[in-house]
């Protein structure tokens, strides 16, 4: 089993319960590649992804800056269907080209 997130150093309680970590941040396509490709050359398909980096903010619509929510956007979605894209070809045993 592993773990991510975009400082694996905070994963201890994970590692130490046995779980495997790797720094992945869904902002940055060259971390995710790494990570995913890392994962798949030691284990051939990941099984599972459970794409649960996000986050919340708050605030009136009409004061949060465009900036803030593109940045969520970036994380909350765009980062999950990257993520997917990246492991589903080999998940379902499908080449896909992109």
């Amino acid at each position: 089993m592993w773990a991510s997130a975009r400082k694996k150093e905070t994963l201890g309680e994970l590692e130490a319960a046995g779980c495997r970590t790797i720094d992945l941040d869904v902002n940055d396509e060259g971390s995710m590649t790494r990570a995913v490709h890392a994962i798949e050359a030691e284990h051939g398909a990941i099984g599972v992804l459970v794409n649960n980096a996000g986050y919340a903010q708050s605030g009136a619509i009409e004061v949060v800056s465009m900036e803030r929510v593109r940045r969520q956007f970036d994380t909350n979605v765009f980062g999950l269907v990257r993520m997917t894209q990246l492991v589903l070809p080999r998940m379902t045993g499908k080449v896909v080209v992109a």
